[in-house]
């Protein structure tokens, strides 16, 4: 497959290299009036340089391809190129390179991601920042582009957003990273540093600003980033802009301090430097864009093979060890009260791209969802789910007597950061060892009152108690070979059988049940076995395959109480 793959990228190599002089069959006269100063094909440096720890400093230095881009040129189809088989908007497929928009910005479904434009994407970032809709005239936008139908990872991608005369206003970093997440950085323009430069170039701005999504796995989510960006040599032209027509193409620079004060004698250094400038800029147009190709055929498709690399590089040749990833941090208002502010929804970033749920994630979280369901009726409690990603809607449960118009008694809300909050339901042996697990030591999602939380959860009556085949019970032997021995006994007690499990008596359904929980025991214990073949190292403490040790230690320091005396109240 590999060899084929490389084949055809030679092969397409060969023939725009050999008959790009024969373009005229293949795009309009006027293409060059068309992108002229809309868009430009940029080649560029990229260095990254890690300072500390001293003992793993690393750097390293590659070219890479860009286009800088015109979001209203972009989206009218002005830029296609090569009547879009060469450049062109809306897909990846069919044609040598591409822009589509559910590769950008929010990707959830509730958002209707893959309909809506990369422009109504952007002005949604932009009013959750307090900026009006009608503010934006139109924006740069500076990315890869997928080529040969390949669409790649793209670590970075900038938003320059102009106003309706031309002046910036903000600029908007969108960062993916390897999990398939994304997140966006909104710098204000009247929050900015002006920096002067040496070399007499356009003017910098420099912002500083929280770190608060998982990118490399060589550092943790905290730490502070010091960004600086160069205000590019002109805004997007309009119908009206003869006046930049004698200006020069613009030359992007963008370099990022990552400083982690770890010990107060590496307060002056960066953990690591980041800084990505382009050295030419042309006119996107078919012959610059096959010629910037045929300089670096293979440039758009190595970026995570890159990153990989070098992962390999600072992991086994300078022995740098690896944080686990974290859940994104919730990106939804409510979250800040919840969880005494940690939310991201008051800080000017947040998440937009999200994991989806695996196959086990989504079993567990319709088991939840159908006990909730049930629970709520006989308890007349308005149950609440709110998911740390926006782009998922809350779940709600209401009794029946409540939806008729009758008072309900009690509100449960809980807030999760995303679906490992079923699974982890699903896999504790009890519910008094999932709110240890998920709460006191994960924090993976937080109850508004324990006691009632508690409360609902542990169903005293269940159809599953019935269980001559002694199925259920099998599901939790399985469940409690995963614990510790300390969280064997008292305070926590393991019920024959788990609330959450299928009140069904089909023998067919629970042997389904007691199937999914030991395949999904089963795939932890492989990851853990490939970890070992591959010599992997964690920093100590963020072993994936250790968070019920890290609930025995959360137990140690601060002793959890036990479904008989929970009645602890809300928490905030």
């Amino acid at each position: 497959m590999v060899v084929a793959g490389l084949a055809s990228v030679a092969a397409a190599y060969v023939a725009f290299t050999a008959g790009w002089l024969r373009l005229r069959l293949f795009t309009s006269g006027d293409d060059t009036d068309r992108t002229q100063k809309h868009g430009y094909v940029l080649e560029c440096n990229v260095a990254h340089r890690r300072l500390l720890p001293a003992d793993a400093a690393h750097a390293f230095a590659y070219r890479t391809l860009m286009l800088l881009v015109s979001l209203t040129a972009l989206e009218s189809c002005t830029l296609d190129v090569g009547r879009g088989w060469l450049f062109g908007y809306g897909g990846a497929l069919a044609r040598l390179t591409g822009l589509r928009p559910a590769a950008y910005l929010d990707s959830s479904a509730r958002s209707g991601s893959g309909s809506r434009s990369i422009k109504d994407k952007l002005l949604d970032v932009l009013a959750e920042q307090g900026h009006a809709r009608d503010v934006l005239g139109d924006a740069w936008m500076l990315t890869m582009p997928s080529y040969l139908g390949f669409e790649g990872i793209n670590p970075l991608t900038t938003y320059y957003c102009y106003d309706t005369a031309g002046r910036l206003f903000a600029v908007v970093l969108e960062v993916h990273n390897t999990f398939g997440e994304r997140h966006v950085y909104v710098l204000d323009r009247e929050k900015a540093e002006q920096c002067p430069t040496s070399s007499g170039g356009s003017s910098r701005l420099r912002w500083t600003i929280s770190k608060v999504f998982h990118v490399s796995p060589f550092n943790n989510r905290g730490g502070d980033y010091c960004m600086t960006i160069s205000e590019l040599s002109h805004p997007p032209p309009t119908n009206d802009s003869e006046k930049l027509r004698d200006t020069l193409p613009p030359l992007p620079y963008v370099s990022i301090h990552l400083r982690h004060q770890v010990e107060p004698s590496d307060s002056a250094l960066p953990t690591l430097v980041a800084t990505l400038s382009a050295t030419e800029s042309h006119s996107l147009t078919a012959p610059n864009l096959l010629r910037s190709l045929a300089r670096q055929p293979f440039v758009l498709l190595l970026s995570l093979l890159r990153i990989l690399y070098e992962a390999w590089v600072l992991h086994y040749v300078k022995r740098l060890d690896v944080y686990g990833r974290p859940d994104p941090k919730p990106a939804r208002p409510a979250w800040a009260a919840a969880a005494g502010g940690s939310a991201s929804g008051d800080q000017p970033s947040r998440g937009v791209g999200w994991q989806p749920p695996s196959w086990f994630e989504q079993y567990a979280h319709d088991l939840v969802c159908a006990f909730l369901a049930r629970r709520s009726d006989e308890l007349g409690v308005r149950i609440t789910l709110v998911a740390g990603n926006p782009g998922e809607p809350d779940i709600v449960f209401s009794p029946i007597r409540d939806q008729a118009g009758a008072p309900h008694r009690e509100e449960l809300t809980i807030w999760y950061l995303s679906p490992l909050f079923f699974s982890t339901m699903v896999m504790a042996p009890s519910i008094d060892h999932a709110l240890l697990l998920g709460y006191h030591t994960e924090r993976m999602f937080i109850p508004s009152s324990e006691a009632l939380f508690l409360s609902v959860f542990n169903s005293s009556t269940s159809s599953a108690d019935e269980d001559p085949q002694h199925t259920l019970a099998l599901a939790q032997s399985l469940r409690s070979r995963a614990l510790p021995r300390e969280l064997l006994g008292s305070p926590f007690t393991i019920p024959r059988t788990h609330p959450l499990d299928p009140s069904s008596f089909s023998l067919l359904r629970r042997a389904r049940h007691v199937t999914y929980i030991a395949a999904s025991l089963a795939e932890e214990a492989v990851a853990r076995w490939l970890y070992t073949c591959v010599r992997a190292r964690f920093v100590p403490g963020h072993e994936p395959w250790l968070r019920w040790q890290r609930a025995v230690e959360t137990v140690r320091d601060t002793p959890t109480p036990s479904s008989s005396g929970a009645g602890a109240g809300a928490t905030g």
